[in-house]
């Protein structure tokens, strides 16, 4: 819930404390500061991505008696994806105590390493076949 705060927009002592609530998607090496004159400072900002799909966002900063300054964020993010050489595997006629080999390949379609485990029981109701 809210809490009370003092002017510097710290918890007020005896007071309920604020919930910070689930960390943002972007963040930045340094949240403020003070630039001593005609210097810079380099700021990292870091994406640390919830879900697949296009990110968009616009963050501000506020410097110089009010000043501020806009910068569009987006980033294309992306999952790993694998795809099955086969939906159906046709192991024949079979014998009791004489194994039967197939082969199925996992085909990782993207630029990022995928982990894959096979499971004896069907965990993928309701997913397309050969996606896995």
């Amino acid at each position: 819930g809210d809490g009370a705060r003092d002017a510097a927009g710290g918890p007020v002592p005896g007071g309920p404390e604020l919930d910070p609530g689930p960390p943002a998607e972007i963040s930045f090496s340094a949240t403020d500061g003070e630039l001593p004159p005609f210097s810079e400072v380099e700021v990292e900002c870091t994406l640390r991505p919830t879900a697949a799909g296009p990110y968009r966002s616009v963050v501000s900063c506020t410097a110089g008696g009010g000043q501020v300054s806009c910068v569009a964020a987006r980033a294309d993010v992306l999952q790993p994806r694998c795809v099955l050489s086969h939906v159906d595997v046709d192991l024949g006629v079979c014998f009791v105590g004489v194994p039967v080999e197939r082969e199925i390949v996992v085909h990782n379609k993207t630029m990022l390493p995928a982990v894959f485990r096979w499971s004896p029981e069907c965990i993928c109701a309701g997913s397309e076949p050969g996606l896995v």
